[in-house]
Parts: structure tokens; C-alpha cells; sequence
């Protein structure tokens, strides 16, 4: 869809005033980075709640996708209300300033073609001076940080660290059993166990192959080995790692955490919600014990190659 002329003028003119060529290593943008179904919402509005940061409403991606600058001017002038719900349905979010995915933001610069991690994972060329002034643009109209959730982002780890060296990335993982199931029940909601959510691997084709409970097993191991695979090449302390059940368990940790995270890349969030919230781990999907006896069964069968993605309390404490 072509966007509406007005849109484009109005969007001219906020580059000229707010856009800095060249200025990319001074735009501080957070990627949060999750598999489907790991709680990467949840996440999304935590971190909206407690920092004073921008993010792209509803609104903005439903409207104004090939011109989001204009959410830096929403934001402006009807500053958002927090602190928000923590309430979605598979990642998405009512009400045109709650948070959004972004999903159509991000089409418009990467494209969404499947497989997402060899079709959809670096900048269109074309789009590379749109994104940067679109995002210098924003900051320097708000001052506040960017945050950015989208599942299809990781596979974009290396093109994103490389057109924004300023940005870091907030890896959120889940024990991959419960993620799987979750992801299960989604595709159950959606229509059908065989039908694919979200961004793909390389080799989801191959994987459609097999049983559905095994299917969403590999898909949890592939993004999840390939966001790990693309943060080991950054330079150290670029990213952090936390884990969903520690989110719900120990949310003050990991508030204390993500602020030390956030001060080592001298990102100027406000705290916003000085009272740390009780979160509510996800009891799972119901009804769904075969499918769920499948998928550990399955995980079982190759417990050394999943093992790096199971929730070790543990571990995660030390």
C-alpha cells in the first residue's frame, strides 16, 4: 500500500528538522529478542512500565507503517498513558496506543518473506537511510530510547548491530517444553497444529515434515541456537540474557539488572513505576497433556541437543 501523500510531506519535514545523517552511533534503540510464545509481550510492557521509552503504538503500525517518524509526533502530544496492562492475546495488544510488534513498521524495511532467517533478515538497501533517519529522528524529537519487539528480529541480529551500532538487544528465553506447547496452542487457536507462527528457519520447510509436537520443538531450537549463535559475535556486554521464568519469579532481580544493563549503555530511562509488580508465570495450555507428553518425549529423545534451552533454576540463580 502507498503511503498517503500528506503522510510523506509531513514526514519530509520532520527529517529536516529532527533526522542527523550520520548519526547512527548516537540513537539508542533496545531489540528485545524472544522464540514465539516465550513471553516477550509480557516483557514489552514491563519494560515500558518501569522506563521512560519510546515504543510504536498500534496506531502507529496500523497507519502510518511506511512513515513511523509520525509516532515520535503522536508521542509528543498525547504522551502515552502507563502504566499499561499486562494483557495480550499471542503477542498482540488492543487499544491504539498500546504497544505493538511493529510487525508492519518492520516489513516495510526487511520485507516478510519466509524462510524469515535466509529471506527477511537484513535491511531492503534501499530502505537503510529510512530506518536510520526514521529512528535518529524519533529520538532526537522525544529523547527518549527506542524499544523494539518483534520475534522476526532475530534473525536480524547482525544487520541490525551493523547499521545501528549504538543498539543493544535483551534476550528473553524460555525452557523451551513450555514454549513449544505454548507455541502448540497457538497454532490450535489459528487453525490447524501444522500451521507455522511467526518467523521461520531456514529449514522450516524440511521441518513441516514432521510431527506437529516435533515441529515446534525445532522451531524453538533454531531461533533460539540462531540468536545465540549472532550475539556470540557481538562485543561483550552488548546484550543481556534473562529468562522468562526468572521475570515472573524474581522481577526485582532482573529490574536491577536490566538497569545496570541499561546504565553501561548510557541509556537515559526515567524510572516510571517505582513498586516492582508481582507476575504471573503462565500455568500453560489445557487440556493439551498428550500433546504435551509428545513434546517431552521428544525432548527426552535428545536431551544433550536441548539442553542448553531448558530452564535450569539453578544455574540461572548463580
Amino acid at each position: 500500500m502507498n503511503p498517503d501523500p500528506i503522510h510523506l510531506e509531513l514526514e519530509k519535514l520532520l527529517f529536516s528538522k529532527y533526522a542527523v545523517p550520520g548519526a547512527t552511533a548516537n540513537t539508542p534503540t533496545v531489540f528485545v529478542l524472544a522464540s514465539p510464545r516465550a513471553g516477550s509481550t509480557l516483557l514489552y510492557q514491563w519494560l515500558i512500565n518501569h522506563f521512560d521509552i519510546f515504543y510504536f503504538p498500534n496506531l502507529v503500525n496500523e497507519h502510518f507503517s511506511a512513515t513511523p517518524i509520525l509516532g515520535g509526533l503522536l508521542d509528543s502530544a498525547l504522551a502515552s498513558v502507563r502504566p499499561l496492562k499486562y494483557s495480550s492475546a499471542y503477542g498482540k495488544t488492543t487499544g491504539a496506543l498500546s504497544p505493538s510488534e511493529a510487525s508492519l513498521i518492520l516489513r516495510h524495511w526487511f520485507g516478510g518473506k519466509h524462510p524469515s532467517q535466509t529471506n527477511s533478515c537484513a535491511i531492503f538497501p534501499e530502505q537503510v537511510s529510512h530506518l536510520i533517519a526514521t529512528l535518529t529522528g524519533i529520538h532526537a524529537m522525544t529523547g527518549k530510547p527506542i524499544l523494539i519487539k518483534n520475534a522476526w528480529n532475530c534473525f536480524r541480529i547482525q544487520s541490525l548491530a551493523d547499521r545501528l551500532p549504538a543498539a543493544c538487544f535483551i534476550w528473553l528465553r524460555r525452557g523451551i517444553g513450555n514454549a513449544a506447547l505454548s507455541d502448540l496452542e497457538s497454532r490450535y487457536r489459528h487453525g490447524s497444529p501444522q500451521e507455522w507462527n511467526s518467523a521461520t528457519p531456514h529449514n522450516y520447510r524440511q521441518l513441516s515434515k514432521l510431527p506437529y509436537w516435533e515441529q515446534v520443538v525445532e522451531q524453538q531450537f533454531e531461533t533460539n541456537h540462531a540468536v545465540g549463535q549472532q550475539l556470540q559475535k557481538l562485543p561483550t556486554g552488548r546484550f543481556i540474557e534473562i529468562w522468562y521464568e526468572q521475570l515472573c519469579n524474581s522481577p526485582g532481580i532482573i529490574l536491577s539488572q536490566i538497569r545496570d544493563f541499561f546504565g553501561v549503555h548510557h541509556l537515559t530511562c526515567e524510572n516510571l513505576e517505582v513498586a516492582v509488580p508481582t507476575l504471573q508465570e503462565s500455568a500453560g495450555p489445557q487440556n493439551m497433556e498428550e500433546d504435551k507428553r509428545h513434546i517431552d518425549d521428544y525432548i527426552r529423545l535428545a536431551e544433550d541437543r536441548f539442553k542448553p534451552y531448558q530452564f535450569d533454576s539453578v544455574a540461572a540463580s548463580d
